[in-house]
């Protein structure tokens, strides 16, 4: 009850995108991610040759399908089918901390990470496959909308508690969908909404 009273709560609250501050109105999401520096002095410099502390704090989800036995990476407005099997594989810039949260075609809440077992920290370039091993999310016979609620903070996340949302600026690209946002506002939780749409075969 406490995951779905949060999970309608990030709903409701609409999640969507909206615009950073002035100077990074210009930049990309995928761009600000991948030159943030995060305290992480090992993080070659990019192709510019800057190695500087730049960018912003973010989560990268890449949602890997697999149907007929073939796999590729597809984007989140990919038109998936009953049947077809999906895995997320979330990387953060930053230390801190993730959760994944489900809302089904049905109406069925469920967390899909941190699984048992596992550690709902995150360290940058630490790559989180959901779900374990070689488990998959099968999409069922019910067409509809799988909500997907990608939580991200420095804190630890209370999964049962409610959250104001904040801004996120994201972007889809053919590497990942990518969720960025100002400095001081990953101190509280922020979460985004990925939605996808299946129909049956």
């Amino acid at each position: 009850m406490r995951v779905l009273k949060m999970l309608a709560l990030l709903v409701l609250a609409g999640l969507v995108a909206g615009p950073l501050a002035a100077q990074d109105k210009k930049a990309k999401a995928r761009d600000l991610y991948l030159d943030y520096g995060g305290g992480n002095s090992n993080r070659p410099p990019r192709p510019n040759g800057n190695s500087a502390a730049t960018g912003l704090p973010g989560t990268r989800v890449e949602i890997e399908l697999l149907r007929d036995g073939k796999r590729k990476f597809v984007k989140p407005n990919y038109k998936f089918k009953s049947g077809d099997r999906i895995r997320l594989r979330l990387t953060t810039n930053f230390e801190g901390y993730i959760s994944l949260l489900n809302i089904g075609s049905t109406g069925r809440v469920n967390a899909l990470f941190p699984y048992p077992g596992a550690d709902d920290r995150t360290r940058p370039a630490a790559d989180v496959q959901i779900p374990k091993a070689d488990d998959w999310i099968r999409f069922d016979d019910n067409p509809g909308t799988e909500v997907l609620t990608v939580i991200m903070s420095r804190r630890p996340i209370d999964t049962g508690a409610s959250y104001r949302t904040r801004d996120l600026y994201v972007e889809s690209t053919e590497d990942g969908t990518y969720l960025v946002c100002q400095e001081n506002l990953l101190d509280e939780p922020m979460g985004f909404v990925l939605r996808l749409k299946h129909k049956k075969k």
